[in-house]
Parts: structure tokens; C-alpha cells; sequence
């Protein structure tokens, strides 16, 4: 897939990365998009590759605290 954000629609996509956001106080827009999208870039491959174990960064994992 190239582009994992046609997972969600743009309005999920939007709302997630304010999650992110709001669960990190301070962090700019920049870094809660890029977490957003290795997040589902994380659930792609995991989806595509049920049986491999993988785990997302720790940044991916918890959301933000860089």
C-alpha cells in the first residue's frame, strides 16, 4: 500500500492526530501526523503479516513522548 492513510477517511485520519495531541501537550501538528502514519503503517504490515512478530517503536507505541 502506498499511501496508509486511505485506511481512514480524512476525517478519522484528522481526529486521530489530534489524539495524539491532546495526549502530548505541546507537540506541533508535524510530529502527530508522522506518528499518526507509522502507526497505521504498523497495522498494515501487521495485518499483512499475521504470523511475523513485530512491534512499533516506542514513539509509534505510546503515542508521542519523544
Amino acid at each position: 500500500m502506498r499511501d496508509v492513510r486511505a485506511l481512514l477517511t480524512p476525517a478519522a485520519f484528522v481526529g486521530v492526530v489530534a489524539t495524539v495531541r491532546e495526549n502530548n501537550p505541546g507537540m506541533d501538528e508535524a510530529t502527530a501526523v508522522r506518528i499518526s502514519t507509522e502507526a497505521l503503517k504498523f497495522v498494515h504490515t501487521a495485518a499483512k503479516f499475521p504470523t511475523m512478530r513485530i512491534t512499533p517503536s516506542n514513539v509509534v507505541d505510546e503515542g508521542g513522548t519523544l
